[in-house]
């Protein structure tokens, strides 16, 4: 399976997942309580996660975290905002208000996401993107509103609080696009720094976790801890990082919709007329959208007309030796020339970054990665890519250069 296809397919099961998770959390807390909640819920996952890890690499990924760049804080402080922080706050949230408006709301975070990705990324958002967004949220603010004008004061509080959840999640996730761990690592870490969290919370708050739990709350637990944020904590993650954030957040603005149905089904919670215009335009949302899952993001901060495009996500999972590149919060930025104007002397490398072309590819990047860089880039017979990994300083001057040495080239 090549690594689009993957890409599209852990998205989809995230979308699954996630359009539960406020059916799941709504019923958990209202037979457990919160804290408690969250406590076996992240328990569950530490354990489900670790197997995963193991069962991965061998725990090879998370002993690469343990390294002197921090990344271990980062991504400690990623998973007590998202895993932590956010869902205590989508729970408090959800309760205040109900499921649906929960789901909804939650998933303004795209939009935080498209302010914070050109500034901390340095990824361009496209028009399309910005379109999309702009409908779907539209869609969104019909269902909060219930068709009407606007959101019922009496919710506004909860409604500040799942706004709150969704700017920690967008923080989160650009950090976790920011970081190269493997995902399956920095899912044991989120899931860990949460129980630690939670564990913290329920000492200042002199909460006893110790309860006993009916079938039905193991079941949710269940759910939670193994599909939820464990399987569905990876395939999250790994779509994140083969794909730009906001075209993953475009995607998941679906989320609310199905959120909706389950919520009819497991909740007994109204399906409202208005919801059927909602879904109308978030159908033409998620269809604007739907070209940007070929394009790779464009970099900003060159100054040259040439084009450079973010492709660290085709090197996800990769040898340890590429991974030795992009461990911490390495890059990866690929360019195309039109081969009448490309020269050997082009191509370098350093200590701390690898700079090669599709035609002459380095010995650790496999063909998969080269077609995924290829197919999103879509250079023509007459083009050669140049990709360059490593450390972002050093491959932002390297690309720097060999865009400088065409410009010379060019005017000679």
């Amino acid at each position: 399976m090549n690594i689009k296809l993957k890409g599209v397919v852990a998205l989809l099961v995230s979308i699954i997942q996630l359009s539960l998770l406020p059916v799941l959390l709504s019923f958990g807390s209202t037979n457990l309580g919160t804290l408690q909640l969250l406590f076996y819920t992240f328990l569950l996952g530490t354990l489900s996660s670790l197997f995963i890890s193991y069962s991965a690499d061998r725990f090879k990924g998370l002993k690469s975290i343990f390294t002197p760049n921090r990344a271990l804080l980062y991504l400690v402080v990623a998973g007590i905002l998202n895993f932590a922080v956010a869902q205590l706050l989508l729970v408090i949230g959800i309760n205040g208000t109900n499921a649906n408006i929960g789901g909804i709301l939650s998933r303004s975070w795209v939009i935080m996401a498209a302010i914070l990705s050109p500034l901390v990324l340095r990824q361009k958002v496209s028009r399309n993107q910005y379109l999309a967004m702009a409908i779907g949220f539209v869609a969104l603010y019909i269902t909060a509103s219930a068709g009407g004008l606007y959101i019922n004061t009496s919710e506004l509080p909860y409604v500040l609080i799942l706004f709150t959840s969704a700017f920690l999640t967008a923080i989160s996730n650009i950090i976790a696009k920011k970081q190269n761990s493997s995902v399956t690592s920095l899912v044991v870490i989120f899931n860990s720094s949460a129980l630690a969290s939670v564990l913290l919370l329920s000492f200042i708050t002199h909460t006893s976790l110790i309860i006993s739990l009916s079938s039905s709350s193991i079941f949710t637990v269940a759910i939670l801890g193994i599909l939820s944020y464990s399987i569905g904590g990876v395939m999250y993650f790994y779509a994140i990082r083969v794909f730009n954030p906001a075209f993953v957040g475009n995607m998941l603005l679906s989320i609310p919709f199905l959120t909706v149905l389950f919520s009819f089904a497991f909740l007994g919670l109204a399906i409202h007329h208005y919801y059927i215009y909602a879904s109308i335009l978030l159908g033409v949302a998620i269809y604007v959208q739907t070209r940007e899952v070929n394009k790779a993001p464009e970099f900003s901060g060159f100054k040259s007309p040439t084009k450079v495009y973010d492709v660290s996500g085709a090197f996800v999972g990769n040898t340890m030796i590429i991974n030795s590149y992009m461990r911490g919060n390495g890059k990866a930025l690929a360019t195309k020339f039109d081969k009448n104007n490309f020269v050997q002397d082009m191509v370098t490398s350093g200590e701390d970054y690898i700079m090669f072309t599709d035609e002459n590819p380095h010995p650790h990047v496999n063909n998969g990665e080269l077609d995924f860089v290829k197919s999103m880039l879509v250079p023509s017979e007459n083009e050669v890519t140049l990709i360059t990994i490593g450390k972002p300083s050093s491959v932002e001057r390297a690309m720097d250069s060999s865009l400088s040495f065409l410009k010379q080239s060019n005017k000679t």
